[in-house]
């Protein structure tokens, strides 16, 4: 008898525990993810940072292509071999054109004679010349390069060639002239903040200047000449489509 009230004693107190893993054990489990390498909550300090944007090209804004429509004013003057002077004052519209940070550019004008100067007397064109035309030509390598953010130059040299016809009313003779020789440009075009049709415009100021040496229409009686230009510009900057 002794024996089995001691079992059934044993058996009680055994039912009353908490079996292993139990109410007790859950209570003592750590939060999920905080030893089993789980996702750590948003903004969690080790968390990866956003890589910094890559800086901004400076000669990005340099590439490409430049296209103007130019209006000024140009004027030619030579001496000839037979020692006379002739200076001619026209009006000039132009298209120039470059391409690139450094590359070709062209400058093609056409000129409407309205004064010349033959030996120191001046006179209306018109009154002297029943047809009256020209053109000046330009070309060669520039450079370009920022100014400011909303200011770029651009300067360059090379070949340069001038033409004018002039055929005289009556009594006078004609007079054509191709003084050739060497040149430079330089520009300066400000970014105005105004499109057309999505093309960034510009506004500018232009001057070129030349020594001739030769002329080959005016019976190569050059013996030596300048031409100077200079007006303003309007254009287009590329990439507006985009």
């Amino acid at each position: 008898m002794f024996a089995l009230a001691l079992t059934l004693a044993l058996a009680a107190t055994a039912a009353g525990e908490p079996a292993p893993g139990g109410e007790a054990a859950e209570a003592d489990a750590p939060p999920p993810g905080a030893a089993d390498g789980g996702t750590s909550a948003p903004g969690a300090e080790g968390a990866a940072p956003e890589p910094a944007p890559a800086p901004a090209d400076p000669r990005a804004g340099l590439r490409g292509w430049r296209q103007d429509l130019a209006l000024g004013l140009h004027s030619t003057t030579f001496w000839s071999y037979t020692d006379h002077h002739y200076t001619f004052h026209s009006m000039a519209l132009g298209y120039l054109v470059s391409w690139g940070q450094r590359g070709l550019f062209i400058h093609a004008t056409g000129l409407l004679p309205l004064q010349g100067h033959e030996d120191g007397r001046a006179a209306n064109i018109h009154e002297f010349y029943s047809t009256h035309y020209g053109g000046d030509l330009l070309t060669g390598y520039q450079w370009r390069w920022q100014v400011s953010s909303s200011l770029q130059a651009e300067a360059g040299g090379g070949p340069h060639a001038t033409f004018l016809v002039m055929k005289g009313v009556s009594g006078y003779r004609d007079f054509s002239a191709s003084p050739l020789g060497l040149g430079a440009a330089a520009l300066l075009r400000w970014r105005t903040g105004h499109t057309l049709s999505r093309w960034p415009m510009t506004v500018g100021l232009y001057g070129s200047a030349a020594v001739d040496l030769w002329d080959p229409i005016h019976g190569q009686d050059l013996r030596h000449g300048f031409t100077f230009s200079a007006g303003m510009t309007v254009g287009l900057l590329p990439g507006g489509g985009r």
